[in-house]
């Protein structure tokens, strides 16, 4: 009876501890930053590079005049 009651004060101050629980909340949160810059990179590096071409479309039918 005494190990069983021990096994209860032991569960009951493990969930109790919270010395660990801003670790938790660090990692979860540098992993949400983390995420959403590599997600904003991706959809932005897209992006730029469809303008690119359509610029480069554009302006490749231009004639430079190096006469006045």
């Amino acid at each position: 009876m005494k190990q069983i009651a021990f096994l209860r004060r032991l569960v009951v101050r493990f969930q109790s501890d919270d010395r660990g629980a801003v670790t938790v909340d660090w990692v979860v949160m540098t992993a949400a930053v983390v995420s959403l810059a590599l997600g904003s990179i991706h959809i932005w590096r897209n992006s730029s590079q469809d303008t690119a071409e359509a610029i480069a479309t554009t302006t490749a039918d231009f004639e430079i005049k190096t006469s006045f």
